[in-house]
C-alpha cells in the first residue's frame, strides 16, 4: 500500500540523481531480485547493530550488508543498489552497491500513528503508537529481549537489541512509542530507537532497603514531580494498605513497619503531579524470616585453601554431594519441588519417590527435550512437567519447605543431575537456609507449574517469555543481602553488570558459554578502570563468542582445556577486598542472549564476603591447576598428606599416612605443567616421611602429586627464599 508523507518529507526526497524504483514496488519483488535502486532517507543508526532502516514516500525496507550500512545514519539521504533478500520473515536489501549520500542532518519523516494491529501494513517504517501500557514497566530493559504491551485494546511486543540505548533504562508503565515496525518469523515487534523513543509519565528504580523482619523501605523516583505514595498487602490482588505521605518531588521514599516475618508483600508506587496519577507495576517484596539464613557451598572438586580468609570452602567428591542432596530429600516433612535440566540420577528420583510415600508434596519440572534418563527408566510417583519446548528450562533448583520457618531450604547453582555433571565436570551448589527466599522461588515454580497445588495446570503453565517479573528481587539472610533474578522476565543481564560495574580492584570468573556483548563490554569497563581479571570460558568457539575479544583487549581469561567442562556460572566480585562489597554471581545463567530472552534461569548474586572466599578459594584451584596432565580429584580415601613448611626455601618434608597398602608415585609440576621432579616411593602401609629438595627450583608456585591406582591428588606450594 502507498501512503502519502508530510509535505516536507515529500520536499526532502523531491531529488531525482539516476531512475529508482519506489520502495513499495521494491517490497512487491521477489527474493532475489538483483539491480534494485531505491532512494530514501534513512531512520535508523546503530540501535539495531548492523541493519539499518530507510524509507522514502511510499514505504520503508530493512538493509543489511556488514562494512557498508553501518556507514549509515539517521537522517542521511541515499541512493543505493541493491539485491532483494529476506531474513526472519522480514524483507531487505543486501548485497549494497553504489551507495551515494546525498545528504546528512536531515529530519525524519512523521511517525504514522498506528495500532498495533496495523504494524505489518507498515513493516519498516517509523510509525507511533499512542496510549501503550507494559507489562514489566517499572523494571529494567535488557538486550535481546522482547516485551509485551497493550494499546487500543491490542497486544504486541517491543524488541530490544544489546546495543540499543534503551539497554538499562526503565521500562515505563504507559507510553508512546515511536519506533520501525518489524517482525521476525511473522511475529509484528515495533522497534524503538532510544529513551527519546518513549514518552510518558513514569516511575523510575523501584526497590527494596533495609529489610529486616518487620519492615523495610521502598525508593523510587518519577520523572514527574509528584506525590509520594504506596499501596501494599499480601496478596497481588488486595493491596488493603497505604501510605500517603504526599508532597512533590522526583525522588521517594517510604518506609513500611509492623510487618510479618518471613512473608511476601505485593506493593506498588504511585504518584499524582495533580492532574494525573502515574502507577508503578504491582512488584514482590519480601522481610526477613526467623530461619537462620546460613549459606553452604559444595564444589565438586578440589579447593585452594590457602587463599582461604578462614572458613574453608566444600570441595567434595561429587558422589559425597548427591548423598548430601539425598539427605536434604529425606529430611523434607512438607513439600519438595525439583526443577532440572537433566537427571540421569536414579537414586535422586528414589528419594523423590520414597517422600512421596511419607506424605510429602513432591512436584517436578523438566525441560522439554533432553533425556532425563532417571524419569524415564521406570516411572516415576510424582507428576512431572515439561516445560519450555521451544527453548530451555535450564534451572537446576530444588525448593525444600518453604512454609517451615526452620526446614526451608533453596539449593541452586550451576550442577545438572547426572553422572557426568556431578562427578567429573566443574561444578558446584549453594544451598539457602531461608523461608521468604523459599517463598519466592516457590512462587517462581508455580508459574511454570500453572497451579498452586499438587497436580500441573498445563494450560496456566507459563515458561520462557512468557513470564511475568512476580517474586521479590531482594532477601536478607543473616545480615547477607542476596539478589534473586530469573528470566526472561528478571533484570539478570543488567544485575550481572551492575556487579561487574562495582568491582574496585578484581574480578575472577568462570562460564560455560559466554556471547553477549554488554556483559563483556562491563568486563572491558573494569580492565580499562584497573580492576584486576582473571577468567575462564570453556566455549571458546561458540558464534558470537567473547573470548577473543576480550583476551586481544589484554583481559587474562583462558581456554578450559579439555576433556572435562568448566561448567561453573559465576563471577567473584572483590573476593580480596572486604571493604569493596565482594560478591558472587552465581546460578543456572549462562551469559548469553538465550539465557536472558527465552530460556527458564535463574541468577542469585550474594553479597557477602566469605562466600566470596570460599569461590575464591576454588578459583584459585583451577586457575593454578589448570596445566596439570591429569586431573586431580579431591581426595582418595585412606590417604593424608601434607607438606612443610610451606613456603619451602630449600628442603621441605612430606609427610604421608596411609590406612592399607598403597603404591605410590610423586610428580612435582612447575605452574607450566611441566614435571620437575618424580619418585616412585613404593608400596607404603602407615606413616612415611620423604625429605624434598628444591633447591635446584625457581621461586614460585609447584604442585605436589600422589598417584594410585590412576587416581591422582595433588596439593599446592611455594618456593621463596
Amino acid at each position: 500500500m502507498k501512503k502519502i508523507l508530510t509535505a516536507l518529507f515529500l520536499c526532502v526526497l523531491a531529488w531525482n540523481v539516476q531512475a529508482q524504483t519506489d520502495i513499495a514496488d521494491v517490497r512487491d519483488m521477489t527474493v532475489g531480485t538483483t539491480g534494485i535502486t531505491i532512494e530514501g532517507i534513512i531512520t535508523s543508526g546503530d540501535e539495531f547493530g548492523v541493519i539499518r532502516y530507510i524509507q522514502d514516500a511510499t514505504a520503508g525496507i530493512g538493509m543489511y550488508d556488514f562494512g557498508v550500512t553501518d556507514g549509515l545514519n539517521a537522517g542521511d539521504i541515499v541512493q543505493l543498489t541493491g539485491e532483494l533478500g529476506e531474513f526472519g520473515g522480514a524483507i531487505q536489501l543486501i548485497n549494497l552497491t553504489n551507495v551515494n549520500v546525498l545528504s546528512t542532518g536531515n529530519p525524519m519523516p512523521a511517525a504514522k500513528v498506528i495500532t498495533p494491529n496495523e504494524m505489518p501494513t507498515y513493516e519498516a517504517e517509523l510509525v507511533v503508537i499512542n496510549g501503550a501500557t507494559f507489562q514489566d514497566g517499572g523494571s529494567q530493559f535488557n538486550g535481546n529481549t522482547t516485551y509485551p504491551f497493550m494499546a487500543s485494546g491490542e497486544n504486541s511486543i517491543v524488541f530490544v537489541r544489546t546495543s540499543n540505548p534503551l539497554v538499562g533504562t526503565t521500562i515505563p508503565g504507559a507510553a508512546n512509542i515511536t519506533g520501525i515496525s518489524s517482525q521476525y518469523q511473522g511475529t509484528p515487534q515495533i522497534l524503538p530507537r532510544g529513551p527519546q523513543d518513549l514518552v510518558g509519565n513514569f516511575i523510575d528504580n523501584l526497590d527494596q532497603d533495609n529489610i529486616s523482619q518487620t519492615s523495610f523501605d521502598i525508593t523510587f523516583e518519577t520523572n514527574f514531580m509528584g506525590s509520594t505514595n504506596f499501596r501494599y498487602g499480601t496478596s497481588a490482588d488486595n493491596l488493603d494498605q497505604e501510605i500517603t505521605l504526599g508532597g512533590s518531588s522526583m525522588s521517594h521514599s517510604v518506609n513500611l513497619t509492623g510487618l510479618t516475618a518471613g512473608t511476601i508483600y505485593y506493593g506498588q508506587a504511585y504518584s499524582s503531579d495533580g492532574g494525573s496519577t502515574t502507577e508503578s507495576p504491582v512488584r514482590a517484596f519480601a522481610t526477613a524470616s526467623n530461619s537462620s539464613g546460613d549459606i553452604v557451598v559444595y564444589f565438586n572438586n578440589s579447593i585452594d585453601g590457602s587463599v582461604s580468609s578462614g572458613v574453608p570452602a566444600l570441595g567434595y567428591h561429587g558422589a559425597v554431594i548427591e548423598s548430601k542432596i539425598i539427605d536434604m530429600l529425606n529430611a523434607a516433612t512438607e513439600t519438595i519441588d525439583f526443577c532440572a535440566y537433566n537427571n540421569s540420577r536414579a537414586p535422586i528420583v528414589n528419594a523423590l519417590n520414597d517422600a512421596l510415600g511419607r506424605g510429602v508434596q513432591v512436584r517436578y519440572i523438566a525441560n522439554n527435550g533432553t533425556l532425563n534418563s532417571a524419569l524415564q527408566n521406570g516411572a516415576p510417583d510424582f507428576p512431572v512437567l515439561t516445560a519450555n519446548a521451544n527453548a530451555l528450562m535450564h534451572n537446576k533448583v530444588i525448593i525444600i519447605d518453604a512454609n517451615v520457618t526452620d526446614k526451608a531450604t533453596v539449593l541452586t547453582g550451576s550442577m545438572n543431575f547426572t553422572d557426568l555433571q556431578i562427578v567429573e565436570d566443574y561444578n558446584h551448589v549453594i544451598i539457602f537456609k531461608d523461608e521468604s527466599m523459599a517463598k519466592g522461588f516457590t512462587l517462581e515454580f508455580e508459574e511454570m507449574w500453572g497451579s498452586d497445588g499438587p497436580d500441573f495446570n498445563v494450560f496456566a503453565s507459563k515458561v520462557g517469555d512468557q513470564k511475568t517479573l512476580n517474586t521479590p528481587e531482594k532477601y536478607m539472610l543473616d545480615g547477607v543481602l542476596v539478589e534473586s533474578h530469573f528470566t526472561p522476565a528478571g533484570n539478570t543481564a543488567n544485575s550481572i553488570i551492575a556487579a561487574m560495574n562495582s568491582a574496585d580492584n578484581e574480578m575472577d570468573f568462570a562460564i560455560l558459554a559466554f556471547t553477549r556483548n554488554d556483559i563483556r563490554d562491563a568486563i572491558l569497563d573494569a580492565h580499562d578502570n584497573g580492576v584486576n581479571i582473571r577468567g575462564f570460558i570453556e566455549n571458546t568457539g561458540d558464534t558470537g563468542g567473547e573470548y577473543d575479544i576480550l583476551v586481544s583487549n589484554g583481559v587474562d581469561v583462558r581456554d578450559h582445556p579439555a576433556p572435562e567442562q568448566m561448567h561453573h556460572k559465576y563471577a567473584i566480585i572483590d573476593a580480596q577486598s572486604p571493604g569493596s562489597d565482594p560478591a558472587v554471581v552465581t546460578g543456572s545463567y549462562n551469559w548469553t542472549s538465550a539465557a536472558q530472552s527465552s530460556n527458564d534461569e535463574n541468577t542469585v548474586i550474594v553479597h557477602d564476603a566469605v562466600i566470596a572466599n570460599i569461590f575464591l578459594q576454588e578459583f584459585t584451584a583451577r586457575w593454578l591447576g589448570q596445566f596439570l596432565n591429569v586431573k586431580a580429584v579431591p581426595q582418595i580415601i585412606g590417604l593424608e598428606f601434607s607438606i612443610a613448611p610451606n613456603p619451602i626455601q630449600s628442603e621441605g618434608t612430606l609427610s604421608i599416612q596411609t590406612e592399607q597398602m598403597m603404591d605410590l608415585n610423586m610428580e612435582i609440576y612447575d605452574i607450566n605443567g611441566k614435571v620437575v621432579q618424580s619418585a616412585a616411593l613404593g608400596n607404603i602401609n602407615g606413616a612415611l616421611d620423604k625429605n624434598i629438595n628444591v633447591s635446584a627450583l625457581s621461586n614460585g608456585t609447584y604442585f605436589l602429586t600422589l598417584e594410585t591406582n590412576g587416581h591422582r591428588v595433588a596439593q599446592r606450594f611455594s618456593v621463596a627464599r
